[in-house]
């Protein structure tokens, strides 16, 4: 118990240094990257580093890491924060795979996972599987065997290694004492296969194609996603409004029928998944503060750098208000 109060005070301090919804929304109002930069600094963003327009993406990437360094170092519970960090392991190991059998020095590596990013690379580059997890060496194997069997499709990799990461989480939540993180990854994957669900119907694609993209599910079984594959929408939208999901659905459902992407749908999967975590953020005998601060900083990251690019790039600023996410401060 007393690990927990220990991390959970550090958070509280950290938590005071994370932006304000308002101060993003003084970013997103500027009329250019330097005068959103002038912001962040004002604000004391990277204990007030001065960025320029140049060298932004280093700051973001040195705040991302130095964010998972500290659960890391302060988890009194890896069994559930390890879940988040291995989404950077397992989003380098798509890199690298990718890299070796394009023959190319890999790219875009980010820090911030359980291993450390060139040394994964490295590994998966020579074949050697040996010190990864059981999931993740199995995935890669099954990679390997397929491509030289002439199956070389890039989607390939990405598949393989999403239901190896979903997979080890399941065994590492076996061990989590957080109820809500373990709610937060069953509807996790739940909304990701949803999403897929309509995105397989939207390219008529056929129902072993959707069967072979399902994430495991504690929820939303396959026989479920079989089951009304065939159906006509509006059974479909009834189906779900008994699983907990019929917002969601009934929003992805608006933008099938609209012809557009599922940007609103992503985002509300994003604000269903923080409502699951946000309401215990204040419990100082449980994990939750930790992880909470953790994905603040990952939110706060990815907002700031949405809004220099849009900057950048000339987006209306009405535009950028709409693509932020929401803060957890």
């Amino acid at each position: 118990m007393s690990s927990y109060i220990y991390t959970n005070g550090s958070v509280a301090v950290l938590t005071t240094k994370l932006l304000s919804q308002e101060k993003l929304s003084r970013m997103a109002e500027s009329d250019s990257v330097g005068e959103a930069l002038k912001v962040l600094f004002e604000s004391g963003y990277a204990d007030g580093t001065a960025m320029t327009a140049a060298d932004f993406e280093s700051v973001l990437a040195e705040q991302t890491k130095q964010a998972a360094e500290f659960v890391k170092q302060n988890s009194p519970e890896p069994a559930s924060t390890d879940c988040f960090l291995l989404q950077t392991d397992y989003r380098n190991a798509k890199i690298a795979m990718k890299s070796k059998y394009a023959r190319k020095e890999p790219q875009y590596l980010t820090e911030g996972g359980t291993l450390d990013a060139s040394a994964l690379s490295s590994k998966i580059i020579t074949d050697d599987y040996g010190d990864f997890s059981a999931e993740m060496a199995e995935a890669l194997e099954e990679i390997d065997k397929k491509f030289y069997e002439g199956n070389r499709k890039p989607a390939l990799i990405d598949i393989t290694l999403d239901k190896a990461y979903y997979k080890q989480v399941a065994r590492l939540l076996k061990k989590s004492k957080s109820k809500s993180v373990i709610n937060y990854f069953a509807a996790d994957a739940d909304m990701k296969n949803i999403l897929n669900f309509f995105r397989v119907k939207r390219a008529g694609l056929d129902k072993e194609y959707l069967l072979n993209l399902l994430l495991d599910s504690v929820k939303l079984s396959k026989d479920f996603f079989e089951r009304i594959f065939d159906g006509d929408f509006e059974r479909i939208q009834e189906e779900f409004d008994g699983t907990g999901y019929g917002e969601f659905v009934s929003c992805i459902l608006e933008e099938y029928n609209g012809g557009t992407a599922f940007a609103k749908s992503e985002a509300l999967a994003l604000n269903y998944k923080k409502n699951l975590i946000a309401p215990d953020r204040h419990n100082n005998d449980g994990i939750e503060p930790l992880v909470n601060y953790y994905l603040a900083k990952q939110t706060e990251t990815e907002n700031i750098r949405l809004i220099l690019v849009c900057l950048k790039n000339g987006v209306r600023k009405e535009e950028i208000e709409k693509r932020l996410r929401e803060s957890y401060v």
